[in-house]
């Protein structure tokens, strides 16, 4: 069984997984983000190699290819394969799991 909550703002969280502990959410990209060239995730990823991005009607990004992931639980395209695709308005699905 899945839980389902949702959270302030742009992001919302639509399924955690009991079993295996693993979030997704939809993130609606701002203008500011596209400026800042990133946003900060709900929670810090227990493992900063284990995070999938995808972009809605669009293609799986890949680390560190496409986007980074900081200790802080920043998420970032600067300078990375995603940076000139993305615009305001742009809806992504990010799945990790969340730091205890």
């Amino acid at each position: 069984m899945s839980a389902v909550s949702s959270v302030q703002g742009p992001q919302i969280t639509v399924l955690t997984g009991p079993v295996t502990g693993i979030s997704t959410f939809y993130h609606v990209v701002t203008a500011p983000e596209i400026v800042a060239k990133g946003f900060s995730l709900p929670s810090i990823p227990l493992d900063l190699t284990q995070v999938f991005l995808n972009v809605v009607q669009g293609v799986q990004q890949y680390l560190p290819t496409d986007f980074s992931v900081d200790g802080a639980g920043f998420l970032s395209w600067n300078g990375a394969g995603l940076e000139p695709l993305l615009i305001a308005g742009d809806i992504l699905v990010v799945s990790y799991q969340p730091s205890p």
